[in-house]
């Protein structure tokens, strides 16, 4: 199984193409348009494959996508005003709990000390999280490098939570590097080259770690001209 997450950074059906050429299972898409514009626009998703939160705009939200033999099962949004994120069910050759991530951390009314709409949309589901070996993965927009004395979404709170719901990221499990020492970016600060970090991940329950493979990032020199994110490709036995 092949789990794609990326930040498309918007114009999902101009890109399409090179979507497909990653052979997902599943993909996880921030910034990305709304199951009828993309299907007017690119003609090939049509729900159960494709589910699809709003933002402030239909040009601009968080999708889940999904191909060949797998399925889709949308679960209940009561999640009390946490934005971008996309808890679904996950269905086809296996089957698991899949939480899709578009982090935004610094909005919505989130005062410094509060929890961050990560850590709060963990503790919301918890126990659909806990129903089987789940998935948590998208743009989480943070690393160690911002966090701050006091700040309750810091990176550091968000893999404290992980740790606690028995996650492991499957990144530093591939790379064997520590978090926050990551060699590869995942994004490029207006797309600048010399401005690299690493803010999108793929967090696996610790069921998935023998069946964890593959893990790579898009090269800049790829993917740059497309998007200030690159793809994460997860390959799972």
């Amino acid at each position: 199984m092949r789990i794609v997450i990326w930040n498309c950074n918007m114009g999902l059906h101009s890109k399409i193409g090179r979507l497909i050429a990653l052979k997902p299972d599943i993909a996880i898409i921030s910034e990305c348009s709304s199951p009828s514009i993309l299907t007017e626009k690119a003609g090939l998703f049509m729900p159960p494959q494709y589910e699809w939160v709003t933002g402030n705009s239909d040009h601009k939200g968080l999708a889940v996508l999904a191909f060949g033999e797998y399925r889709i099962k949308p679960i209940p949004r009561d999640d009390d005003g946490v934005r971008f994120v996309l808890p679904v069910q996950v269905e086809g050759p296996v089957s698991f709990p899949l939480m899709a991530v578009w982090a935004f951390n610094q909005s919505d009314g989130i005062k410094h000390t509060d929890p961050g709409p990560v850590s709060r949309a963990l503790k919301h589901y918890r126990s659909f999280l806990a129903s089987g070996p789940a998935i948590i993965a998208g743009d989480f927009n943070n690393h160690f490098y911002f966090d701050q004395p006091g700040r309750g979404c810091n990176h550091a709170n968000t893999l404290g939570v992980m740790d606690e719901l028995g996650m492991f990221s499957a990144y530093h499990e591939a790379r064997k590097e520590p978090a926050g020492e990551e060699s590869t970016p995942t994004y490029y600060w207006y797309r600048d080259i010399a401005k690299p970090y690493h803010i999108d991940y793929c967090f696996l329950a610790n069921a998935w770690k023998p069946r964890l493979r593959t893990l790579t990032v898009g090269s800049p020199a790829e993917w740059l001209s497309h998007s200030d994110h690159m793809p994460l490709v997860v390959d799972l036995e």
